[in-house]
C-alpha cells in the first residue's frame, strides 16, 4: 500500500502544480473463495496460485483539463496484491479531444460507447468486453483517432485504429476502422455500424427506443470471422456468425432501476461442441455457449443503503450465477460494500462447472474518494 499512497501523492502534486481537475479513489479489497475443484481450477492454478483469501489495493486516478479548446482526459488504475507483492497497472483513457463547432476529434487511448444494450453489445467488436456483473466499471479503451460531425440530417462518426500486432508489407492491414451513423427518430435512437478489419469485417444495427413506460434496446451485428463450432449465415459466398440482444431498462423512481436482456450468439457452442471442448482442452471457455438471460436491480434507501442483485443464466444448460451485494455509503467520500458471488449451476458438464473454478466469492470492498 505504500507503494500506491507514494504513486498517489506524487500525481495528485504533479497535477495540483499544473492546476489539473483531480479525482483520485483508494479501494482495500477482500475476498474470500469457495473453490471448486474441477478442470477449470487445474487450469488457472497452471499459470497462478489459487488460494482462498486474497486482498488487493487498488487506486485510480482521473485527471482532466482544458485549454480553450482542447481537453485533456487520463483514466488510470494500479494494483497492489500484499499476497504476491506485485504491482500492477492500467491505463483506460489517455486522450485528447478538439471541438470546433459540431465537429470533435478524440486522439489516444480511450473508452466508446458502442451498441445500445447493458450487459451484451454484439455489435462492439473495437473494445474489451465488460464484465457481466459490474458492467461500468474498470472499461479500459483502446488506440484510436475519432472524429465525429453533428448535423440536423444525423451525426456519423469515423474510427480509425492502429494494430498492435506488428506491420505487414501491406500498409491495409496495419489498421482497423470503424464507422457508424447515428439518428434520432422520435423518441428511438438509431445506430448503424461497420467495422472494418483485415481478418473478417462486421456491421450492425442498434436501437433504443424510449416507449414512456420502459426503454427497449436492440442490437443485432453480423461477423465474418465466425469462431469454429458455431451457426452461421450466407450471404453472397461468405460466412457470417450472428449476435444479437433484446433488453428493457426501467428507471421506476430516483431510487430503484431494473435491467433486463437476452443475448443469442449464434457462434457459440452448442452442448455436443462444448462436451467436446471440455474433453479435449479439460475446461471450457466462459460465455462460449448460444444463449443467456441477465438482469439487474438496483434500489437505494435513504440515500445511504444500496442493494443490488445482478444474475446470469445460461439457458442451454442450466448455468445460473447469483450476485447479490449491498452497500453503504457514509458520504461522498466514503462507502462500503458486501458481496456475493454464488454459482448456482446444478452438476453436470455445464459451463457453470467446466469454466467457473468457485463454488462462491465473498468480496468486502472498503472505498475513499478525493
Amino acid at each position: 500500500m505504500k507503494r500506491l499512497l507514494f504513486a498517489a501523492l506524487f500525481a495528485v502534486f504533479a497535477a495540483e502544480a499544473f492546476a489539473f481537475d483531480v479525482n483520485l479513489e483508494a479501494r482495500s479489497d477482500f475476498i474470500y473463495t469457495s473453490l471448486m475443484e474441477n478442470s477449470a481450477l487445474n487450469a488457472m492454478s497452471s499459470s497462478e496460485t489459487m488460494t482462498a483469501l486474497s486482498t488487493y489495493e487498488k487506486l485510480r486516478l482521473k485527471v482532466k483539463d482544458t485549454v480553450d479548446q482542447v481537453k485533456f482526459d487520463f483514466d488510470a488504475r494500479a494494483y497492489l496484491y500484499p499476497q504476491t507483492e506485485s504491482l500492477s497497472y492500467t491505463i483506460d483513457s489517455a486522450y485528447f479531444s478538439f471541438e470546433s463547432g459540431p465537429f470533435v476529434l478524440y486522439a489516444g487511448k480511450q473508452r466508446m460507447k458502442w451498441g445500445t444494450a447493458y450487459f451484451f453489445n454484439p455489435t462492439d467488436r473495437l473494445q474489451p468486453a465488460v464484465n457481466v456483473f459490474r458492467p461500468t466499471e474498470d472499461l479500459e479503451g483502446i488506440y484510436a483517432v475519432r472524429g465525429e460531425m453533428t448535423s440536423d440530417i444525423c451525426t456519423p462518426l469515423v474510427v480509425i485504429m492502429p494494430r498492435t500486432n506488428g506491420y505487414s508489407s501491406d500498409p491495409a492491414r496495419d489498421f482497423n476502422a470503424a464507422a457508424r451513423i447515428y439518428k434520432l427518430i422520435g423518441s428511438c435512437d438509431v445506430y448503424l455500424d461497420y467495422i472494418y478489419n483485415p481478418d473478417g469485417d462486421s456491421a450492425g444495427a442498434a436501437a433504443s427506443w424510449d416507449t414512456g413506460f420502459f426503454v427497449v434496446n436492440l442490437e443485432a451485428a453480423l461477423d465474418a470471422n465466425p469462431p469454429p463450432g458455431g451457426e452461421t449465415v450466407e450471404i453472397g459466398s461468405r460466412k457470417y456468425s450472428t449476435g444479437a440482444t433484446v433488453g428493457i431498462t426501467k428507471l421506476i423512481s430516483n431510487e430503484a432501476s431494473i435491467f433486463a436482456e437476452y443475448y443469442r450468439n449464434s457462434a457459440g457452442l452448442g452442448a455436443e461442441a462444448y462436451d467436446n471442448t471440455v474433453n479435449a482442452a479439460g475446461f471450457g471457455m466462459p460465455l462460449s455457449k448460444k444463449d443467456y438471460l441477465a438482469y439487474s436491480f438496483s434500489y437505494t434507501w435513504d440515500n445511504s443503503i444500496q442493494l443490488s442483485l445482478t444474475g446470469l443464466h445460461g439457458l442451454d444448460d442450466g448455468t445460473t450465477y447469483a450476485f447479490p451485494s449491498i452497500a453503504w455509503i457514509e458520504n461522498q467520500n466514503y462507502d462500503v460494500q458486501l458481496s456475493l458471488l454464488q454459482n448456482l449451476t446444478q452438476k453436470g458438464t455445464r459451463e457453470g462447472n467446466d469454466s467457473t473454478p468457485f463454488y462462491s466469492e465473498t468480496e468486502l470492498r472498503i472505498n475513499a474518494y478525493f
